[in-house]
């Protein structure tokens, strides 16, 4: 879609390396200093935007290149020296934020080196299979992570998510249970309810026995025990403490009881 509002092609543009890959490569094709810098602006244009979840408002192009095409030599270089894969990946530092959860957005920081002039950063969306796909590149010499308050990523900025749709379900079955009994409700009056308790003392032992919940427990008993139990899930669903059912007991409690 960026591409299109911006007129830029469907594919990224080919990009030449730096002069000194051509030792790596069967393909010494004579390309200017100029046309490779072209290039690879070009190229970088393509393939990033301006980081304004970082409040930066434009891409730093040739920084962002030069760090990029730069670091590509260097692992080129590397891995033809030897059978040791030329990314350390320890040297990574991926970041997230509270707001990030939802959306699983991921900041990777590349390691830093003396000689670059600013740091370079990937941001990542996670598909919901594991799949990643970058979402920008870019280079800054802001310190981005210390001023957006960005905290270290772990396996429980991803399970943050599943665990609020979880609660979610949970909080949806509870407003049905609910539901469910205010639909049984429905059929009875205020009127009917104070005729009822007219015959409250002759059938208060067939009450008692059906209260208890044993075989000939009725549909009024059943709907006051759906909208207990979906109250329940509400209430578990904001509380996390292990004593929930004892706090549920309590707010029940002073709930009924009479000031």
């Amino acid at each position: 879609m960026r591409h299109r509002m911006l007129g830029l092609p469907p594919y990224a543009p080919h990009a030449y390396d730096l002069p000194e890959s051509d030792t790596f490569s069967t393909n010494h094709t004579s390309v200017s200093d100029d046309e490779r810098t072209t290039s690879q602006r070009d190229f970088v244009s393509w393939l990033s935007r301006p980081p304004v979840e970082f409040s930066v408002s434009n891409v730093d192009v040739d920084s962002t290149a030069d760090i990029l095409f730069t670091r590509r030599l260097r692992a080129m270089h590397d891995a033809q020296l030897g059978d040791s894969d030329p990314i350390d990946v320890g040297n990574y530092q991926v970041y997230c934020c509270d707001a990030w959860h939802d959306h699983r957005r991921l900041l990777v920081r590349f390691p830093e080196q003396a000689e670059e002039s600013a740091s370079l950063y990937l941001m990542v969306i996670v598909g919901e299979e594991g799949e990643m796909r970058l979402d920008n590149l870019f280079a800054t010499k802001r310190d981005i992570v210390l001023e957006r308050g960005l905290h270290r990523w772990t396996l429980h900025c991803s399970a943050t998510k599943e665990t609020r749709q979880g609660e979610a379900e949970d909080a949806d079955q509870g407003a049905e249970y609910i539901n469910d009994a205010d639909d049984f409700w429905a059929g009875f009056s205020d009127d009917e309810d104070a005729g009822g308790k007219a015959k409250e003392t002759d059938a208060g032992v067939v009450v008692d026995a059906t209260v208890g919940g044993g075989e000939g427990e009725g549909d009024q008993e059943q709907a006051i025990r759906d909208i207990i139990r979906g109250a329940y899930t509400l209430h578990r669903s904001i509380r996390t403490s292990a004593d929930s059912v004892e706090d549920f007991i309590r707010l029940v409690r002073s709930t009924i009881t009479p000031p």
